[in-house]
């Protein structure tokens, strides 16, 4: 498969060396579906640097690659999902009945990226390009250090996640092109759907620059990417709780910085919970310096049976509550939870390493 991959990268590289408005920047990844590449706007067309993220399928994987592009579509509008800004089924026979027009000093309609692929078959995906790279990397930079996120970016990165289940459950289906608005549970009465993710990992986890919005204070906003395994078969009502398990669960890795075990339950508040690596046990409590509010809402999220589980809005509403509200000092170690200590550890760990 990695072979398979380099050289379609290579390919694509090699397809964008004439392009007119584009240049290959640098790979991004690959995986069962096929490669990212990274595209960059030539200078001469606009004095901002444009970027594109660009997904190709290899050839038999490329039903993955049309499911994903279904499901982005279906959650378009979503502030923390990855935004989708074209897509198209072959290269050779564009969706659009128009060229798109360049205009000079904006931005260059994504769709002229696909120009440079006709030789290609299948579908081709153009994202957002979210600028500070995946959790994964960041995983990988704090434990090499063996350092581990405050309490304070935990909580916001437990808030945008839970943004993220309510945009699935709740799907905005924006049109392509338009700016992205912050998930809310609707209050007309509306029954949640059943898209489920299927693949929450630190991995499909992006960092992006925050905005002028509260709860994103640590300075980064975090995107759910990759929909290829997206579905909504789980059912009446469960593909919300079984993202917010999922989501949950991946806040668990990030606090002990290692899989979580969940094939062993313990009982939390009298029910069964998966999160029993996290939360106290007779012998003691595993992580002093961890916010028992927050071990609470993730054992929760975490119950064996997803009918104990809080609902979106009670995961929303305790989420926000601790991210707008707690201080340095409503932690067992206060001088980690500062908006000092918080600006140089996001600058060590996630700035300074994307910016390499």
């Amino acid at each position: 498969m990695e072979n398979r991959a380099n050289a379609l990268s290579d390919e694509i590289k090699g397809y964008f060396a004439t392009s007119k408005y584009w240049e290959f920047e640098k790979p991004l990844g690959h995986g069962g579906y096929g490669v990212a590449i990274l595209l960059r706007q030539k200078a001469e067309f606009g004095p901002h640097t444009q970027r594109i993220a660009l997904k190709v399928a290899l050839h038999r994987e490329a039903d993955e690659l049309r499911n994903e592009i279904k499901w982005l579509k279906q959650v378009h509008g979503s502030k923390h999902i990855v935004r989708i800004v074209a897509s198209c089924e072959k290269p050779s026979q564009p969706d659009w009945d128009t060229e798109p027009q360049i205009q000079e000093h904006q931005p260059l309609p994504p769709q002229t990226a696909f120009n440079c692929l006709a030789q290609l078959e299948g579908p081709v995906l153009a994202l957002e390009y979210i600028e500070n790279g995946s959790l994964l990397d960041f995983f990988w930079r704090m434990q090499d250090e063996d350092v581990h996120m405050s309490n304070r970016m935990l909580w916001a990165l437990f808030l945008c996640l839970i943004r993220a289940c309510i945009g699935m459950a709740y799907p905005i289906g924006s049109p392509i092109g338009t700016e992205p608005i912050l998930e809310t549970i609707p209050r007309d009465g509306r029954l949640a759907g059943d898209i489920t993710h299927n693949d929450i990992a630190i991995r499909n986890v992006m960092l992006g620059g925050g905005d002028d919005l509260g709860e994103h204070h640590i300075g980064q906003i975090f995107k759910l990417i990759d929909f290829g395994q997206a579905d909504d078969a789980a059912g009446p009502a469960l593909g919300p709780t079984r993202n917010l398990r999922a989501v949950a669960e991946l806040v668990a890795v990030m606090i002990n910085m290692a899989g979580i075990n969940t094939e062993r339950t313990k009982i939390y508040k009298g029910k069964a919970t998966l999160a029993g690596d996290i939360i106290p046990q007779r012998w003691g409590n595993p992580y002093e310096w961890l916010d028992p509010d927050l071990a609470g809402l993730i054992a929760e999220c975490m119950y064996k049976d997803s009918r104990n589980r809080p609902t979106l809005e009670g995961a929303l509403r305790r989420a926000s509550d601790a991210v707008m509200n707690k201080r340095p000092g409503s932690y067992p170690e206060p001088r980690e939870e500062t908006n000092d200590a918080i600006q140089k550890f996001v600058q060590k760990y996630i700035l300074n390493a994307a910016d390499n």
